[in-house]
């Protein structure tokens, strides 16, 4: 089981356009000050297809100060991150998760936000439409394919 649950969050919603929070699966809360798991979720709605494609077509998404790196990440003879190992991070903080958990995660990332579509009927309002909502539809079975490398 991973160690991390993406769950809905109605008011970072409303205040944000975010409709997935991140904490850990027993229910207590992350401290995203000292870890950079949180850069998963940081995404606005409709950041979402965008962040799963890009973890499908190449493995992970940078910007300036923060990102998501899939081992292995070698320079000259330095190993930055090791074979199996993707590191989450935002600006100096980082969190290192198995290929597996990685994987599981985005799955939750996929299904939480056609979750969220329903529950805050984001359609309705006009928040997303038919494409993006494919766009996650076509994301799950590759992401399942991805995590089933890794069992």
């Amino acid at each position: 089981m991973n160690k991390y649950q993406i769950v809905l969050d109605e008011e970072r919603l409303n205040r944000l356009n975010k409709p997935l929070f991140m904490r850990y699966a027993n229910g207590e809360e992350i401290d995203f000050n000292s870890e950079g798991i949180g850069y998963i979720v940081a995404g606005t709605t409709h950041e979402i297809p965008v962040l799963l494609k890009n973890i499908l077509e190449r493995g992970g998404q940078n910007s300036e100060y923060c990102g998501i790196d899939i081992g292995p990440m070698i320079d000259a003879d330095i190993i930055w991150i090791d074979e199996g190992l993707v590191r989450i991070y935002v600006m100096d903080t980082g969190t290192v998760i198995t290929y597996k958990e990685f994987y599981e995660l985005s799955l939750q990332i996929a299904e939480k936000a056609l979750e969220a579509m329903t529950v805050f009927q984001l359609k309705e309002k006009g928040k997303v439409d038919d494409k993006w909502e494919d766009d996650i539809r076509k994301c799950i079975p590759l992401l399942k394919e991805k995590l089933a490398l890794y069992q």
